[in-house]
């Protein structure tokens, strides 16, 4: 007769890792897979433990390094797992030959939580023992941790690194599980009930795996991690919390000292603010940005003077997701502005942010003469290259452009009326369109009298005044020309709206410019074309540049700006026409 193969463990349902190269040898194999998650290992080859976190574990690679005796390594966990480790260092206060009634102590308080089994082991050379519990399904790993951590607690056990210490751990939302070397490497092996070794053969072990897990009573276990409501807080402060409050204290009352130390006293007054002073919302951040701006050295040292209710926001928003008022009081709370100003809100702030920067800068004595000192200049305060490029007009010297305010008397022009219909010959009188976006007459002759001499990169070039129809006013004058051209004006008017009326587009401004692109995305639309027109050059009033979030032009509001198509990032030059052509035909946005 053939002998039948040894019983190996039959392991839990629970996550294989992505790469799924499992080692030939079948026992290999299922002990691979009991510790799947492939990330933020650790390794050790004799000169301390690293923590690798640029690529995963794979299987194979784990027993490579497992089966090593001159390399250890060690696994974390993942947002599930299906087992828990106790760690009992040798010399702890728990450790069986210091204290033989704490292991005893230790199963009698897990089994009240469903945890009736578990594995003893030799955790390396140093002696220590570990406490090892399997389970047939895996569980949420942070559930496991608060159950565990809080069930010893109840207990008398104080968790502490090298005395007792619980795997998977109490951990941050944002940070990462603690790892663990791997059982059965150099120095350990299973132990019995006496602390005697069993041997590190592999399938003894996994027989011990599957015996253990078996024995757990999963619906106990189960409604504890449903049920379990954490460490309460305590009313009194106790002694470290008060020791680290005079730590806080006596490093906030110190203040700036030199530069590259706002960063970390911000964090520290926020830590202050929020856990002690219980501190929310907007009277947490008012709070920061008060007690940073009262502290010695603000003024000398603190390179963020400019944007410090930003930086005492950003700080608030931290400390109310990672920390909670001491005590069981509610934390006294405002509540604070929104968080997301949107795309045009966040340009409007970078822009500011640059112009502040640049207008410090020039109140220097001396002033930056080439590009790139200008951006690093600039840099010194704050904002990023990356923002910088995005409006070289406020900063770069080749594309800054100083525009004065001037005010220049119009005169305005009333309301034009439409005609009650309009002949199918208007469009032909109107002159050809040129290349589907620029019109030969009316414009040409009005608005070439008017250009600025403005040179490139950005040829401003400022919005004709449109003549007043004489035959709308109430004191009429004699010039046949701005006769003609108020009437073709109208026509334009008439042609684009279609049969419509004014009262159908009430934002529409009465100006030529403004027809002209009204016409062109007509015919874009006529056309069946998608999405808005994208001609060489758009004309938009200042209001129109501060509705897209582009500061830095001033001009009467009379007057206004031609943009030619790559003078502007892509995403300014979407916005751009968005703003001109979306709010004239109310289109779909591109």
């Amino acid at each position: 007769m053939s002998k039948a193969p040894p019983a190996v463990a039959t392991l839990p349902p629970q996550a294989q890792p992505q790469i799924n190269l499992l080692p030939k040898d079948p026992l290999e194999a299922q002990f691979s897979q009991l510790f799947p998650h492939p990330w933020n290992w650790i390794k050790s080859e004799g000169s301390g433990w690293k923590t690798i976190t640029q690529y995963p574990l794979q299987p194979r690679d784990l027993i490579r390094y497992w089966r090593d005796p001159h390399t250890l390594v060690g696994v974390s966990f993942d947002s599930q797992t299906a087992y828990g480790l106790l760690d009992l260092d040798i010399g702890g206060d728990y450790h069986p030959l210091t204290n033989p009634a704490a292991l005893e102590g230790i199963k009698a308080a897990l089994e009240d939580v469903g945890i009736a089994r578990s594995l003893l082991l030799r955790s390396s050379d140093s002696d220590g023992v570990w406490l090892l519990i399997p389970l047939t399904k895996p569980v949420s790993s942070f559930r496991l941790s608060q159950v565990l951590h809080g069930t010893l607690k109840k207990a008398g056990f104080s968790i502490r690194p090298g005395h007792l210490e619980v795997f998977p751990n109490l951990k941050h939302w944002d940070a990462a599980y603690h790892a663990h070397r791997l059982p059965l490497q150099q120095g350990s092996c299973l132990l019995d009930n006496d602390l005697q070794p069993l041997g590190s053969s592999l399938e003894a072990f996994l027989r011990a795996w599957k015996s253990a897990a078996a024995g757990q009573d999963i619906d106990t276990l189960e409604s504890s991690l449903g049920t379990y409501q954490g460490i309460k807080p305590t009313s009194r402060e106790s002694e470290r919390a008060r020791a680290f409050r005079e730590d806080l204290q006596a490093r906030i009352t110190a203040g700036w000292t030199g530069d590259a130390q706002t960063n970390d006293l911000l964090l520290d007054i926020g830590r202050l603010c929020r856990i002690f002073h219980r501190l929310g919302g907007n009277l947490l951040v008012k709070k920061i940005s008060e007690l940073a701006q009262s502290l010695p050295g603000y003024h000398q040292h603190c390179d963020h003077q400019h944007e410090i209710e930003r930086r005492a926001k950003d700080v608030a928003r931290w400390a109310e997701k990672r920390y909670q008022p001491i005590g069981f009081q509610q934390a006294i709370t405002e509540p604070m502005s929104p968080r997301g100003p949107n795309n045009i809100d966040k340009a409007k702030d970078a822009q500011e942010r640059i112009k502040a920067a640049v207008a410090a800068i020039e109140t220097g004595a001396t002033l930056p003469t080439r590009a790139s000192e200008w951006r690093d200049a600039i840099a010194q305060q704050g904002i990023s290259p990356r923002t910088l490029y995005k409006y070289p007009h406020l900063w770069h010297p080749e594309h800054r452009i100083k525009v004065a305010s001037a005010s220049i008397p119009v005169k305005q022009d009333k309301p034009l009326s439409l005609p009650s219909q309009a002949a199918p010959s208007q469009l032909e009188e109107l002159g050809p369109l040129k290349d589907g976006f620029g019109i030969h007459s009316p414009y040409k002759k009005c608005m070439s009298s008017n250009e600025s001499p403005l040179a490139e990169p950005f040829p401003l070039k400022p919005f004709p005044n449109p003549h007043p129809n004489p035959e709308l006013l109430s004191e009429s004058t004699e010039q046949p020309q701005q006769v003609g051209q108020a009437t073709k004006i109208s026509r334009v008017r008439e042609v684009a709206l279609g049969s419509g009326t004014l009262a159908d587009l009430p934002s529409l401004p009465k100006h030529p410019v403004h027809l002209k692109q009204l016409l062109q995305a007509k015919q874009h639309q006529e056309l069946g074309q998608k999405g808005l027109p994208n001609p060489a050059e758009v004309e938009v009033t200042s209001s129109q540049l501060e509705a897209a979030g582009i500061l830095g032009y001033s001009a009467p509001p009379e007057h206004g700006w031609t943009f030619r198509r790559g003078e502007l990032s892509p995403r300014l030059w979407k916005r751009l026409r968005r703003v001109v052509f979306a709010t004239l035909l109310n289109l779909s946005q591109d």
